[in-house]
């Protein structure tokens, strides 16, 4: 009996549970920052409440102003809103606050997004982020801030700040490239080559020939194989660098490619994504010694552009201090399969949407979790963000999951380009239908007309766009009129020094302005402006006719 009445009486954890709880607390006056943030979430995924989540975050930051949960609940607003200049001071914030919390991972990434998006941002950015960066960011988070320091000062031809931040970010900029190896695309990328299991870099027989060794140089630290032919495939890439000191580093490659990556004869990793779907990053975390080492990576093009990023940062987010040269002759040190233990997921290191709920689901829950997760690895782990999407609850997150299911719809390459625009309009349509406020939503929509070429369909849902982007700025004021044009009845006064004409008399129909005031204030006797945004609608009129002279009068008519 008390067994049955002790079970009856046990509470069962749910997805959300987490989020409920603090809905139920934050009531509390003395609730802490957390339990706010998490209400915020609560009222915006649960209720589809942006304006109390908004409310809900701002208590949670005069709560504790270093909350990264609260402020990671401002950016995602600001980016519903199209505020991208509030979004990423938020971000930044965050940054700065909590460089140690994994949301600063994801909040780098959305500077990282916004870097190179308009002149004022990259102010912003360049001003903010070397102070972040001094803080102690770690791994991810400090790789992104560098990157969008790197783009920044790329796009503004700063060559010497581009190679210091280059160097700072480990990322070479010289290379050794051999290949082809394989007649075939694919079919040979998991065997060795010659050079994988001696260490040696030297020429070698392939199937069209002898392979030399090209040196290649790229100032901006992004490597491609698109000037290879199409015939044959299977490249090695291979760069000797140097460390200072000793420690903890991170070898990190984004691609697309499927690729093999090799470090002084220990396998990091390998990508096939013919076996499994798998993210575009790929990272583990080695201790090195100070000295030379040599790194190679194996990669099969098979028809794509081959683009490839390499870095050689340090785990703790302090500058790498690596120094790089291209791979010729014997390895540097000693060459053994087993001579490093690679660790796939270090802590600070999210490279899928799986390893970042991992992370994050002990403090927010399973929900929440998965929900910031599908959103931070949309852009490098489409199917990892797809499946924590569908794990979600069903009813969970309103239109902020319908519109993260659509952007996901139209970033899918497997399906028709038809089919994914039509499965990506079925989610905003349904998002605005929760949220008519989503401006985000609107502004994918136009975008999804434009693809279409339906430029008089785009220009509307852009006009409701700016008008629910600038609701928040609108307010009703006295200096501030919403005008209309309405027949009045003018008595034209007559002018001796002008001759008389057959109309100079009498009563004429004249168009005359008319001020309406959404407080129902007095109107000024002065002529209101040209221009209103206060919001109020306009009579609509057949024609605009020119107002009437200065030195008629009006009365209505």
């Amino acid at each position: 009996m008390l067994l049955s009445s002790a079970c009856f009486l046990h509470r069962v954890s749910t997805p959300t549970s987490a989020l409920e709880e603090a809905e139920a607390d934050a009531a509390d006056p003395r609730a802490s920052g957390h339990t706010l943030a998490l209400a915020g979430f609560h009222a915006w995924l649960m209720q589809n409440d942006a304006e109390k989540a908004h409310a809900r975050f701002s208590a949670a930051t005069q709560a504790d102003a270093r909350e990264p949960l609260a402020l990671y609940g401002q950016a995602l607003l600001a980016l519903r809103a199209a505020k991208l200049d509030a979004a990423t001071g938020a971000a930044l914030d965050l940054c700065e606050r909590a460089p140690r919390h994994p949301l600063c991972a994801s909040a780098a990434r959305i500077v990282f997004d916004l870097a190179g998006t308009a002149i004022s941002l990259d102010a912003l950015i360049a001003t903010r982020v070397p102070g972040i960066l001094a803080q102690g960011t770690v791994a991810d988070a400090s790789s992104l801030l560098r990157a969008s320091l790197a783009n920044i000062h790329l796009a503004r031809r700063e060559v010497a700040q581009h190679d210091g931040i280059i160097r700072a970010q480990g990322v070479p900029t010289v290379l050794t490239l051999m290949g082809p190896f394989s007649a075939y695309h694919l079919l040979e990328l998991e065997r060795p080559t010659a050079p994988e299991q001696t260490g040696t870099m030297a020429p070698a027989r392939g199937p069209f020939g002898q392979l030399d060794l090209r040196e290649l140089h790229f100032a901006d630290g992004r490597f491609s194989l698109s000037g290879e032919p199409q015939s044959g495939d299977v490249y090695l890439v291979a760069v000797d660098f140097e460390a200072k000191s000793a420690g903890a580093y991170v070898v990190r490659t984004v691609s697309g490619m499927d690729h093999a990556a090799t470090l002084d004869g220990t396998p990091l990793f390998l990508r096939r994504t013919w076996e499994r779907p798998a993210s575009t990053v790929s990272a583990v975390s080695v201790d090195l010694d100070a000295g030379k080492h040599r790194l190679m990576v194996r990669c099969a093009k098979d028809e794509a552009q081959g683009h490839l990023y390499l870095s050689v940062s340090r785990l703790d987010g302090a500058p790498a201090e690596v120094t790089f040269s291209a791979a010729r002759g014997p390895a540097p040190g000693r060459w053994a399969p087993s001579r490093y233990t690679p660790k796939s997921e270090p802590k600070g290191v999210y490279v899928s949407a799986a390893s970042f709920v991992r992370a994050l689901e002990p403090e927010l829950g399973p929900a929440l979790a998965r929900f910031i997760a599908a959103r931070d690895a949309l852009t490098r782990d489409r199917d990892g963000a797809r499946a924590a999407l569908e794990a979600l609850p069903p009813g969970f997150g309103g239109a902020a999951v319908r519109v993260l299911a659509a952007q996901l719809s139209m970033q899918d390459r497997s399906v028709p380009p038809k089919v994914a625009k039509g499965r990506a309009t079925r989610d905003l349509e349904a998002a605005l239908e929760a949220d008519k406020g989503y401006v985000a939503a609107l502004l994918d929509i136009a975008q999804l007309n434009l693809d279409d070429a339906r430029n008089i369909e785009a220009l509307e849902v852009l006009g409701q766009a700016r008008a629910w982007r600038s609701r928040r700025r609108r307010s009703c004021r006295c200096s501030r009129p919403a005008r209309s044009w309405r027949w009045a009845s003018t008595r034209r006064r007559r002018s001796p020094p002008r001759p008389r004409t057959r109309r100079s008399t009498g009563t004429a129909r004249r168009w005359a302005w008319s001020t309406t005031w959404r407080c129902g204030a007095t109107p000024s006797p002065s002529r209101p402006r040209r221009s209103s945004r206060c919001g109020s609608a306009r009579t609509p009129s057949p024609a605009r006719p020119r107002p009437p002279r200065r030195g008629a009068t009006s009365s209505a008519g």
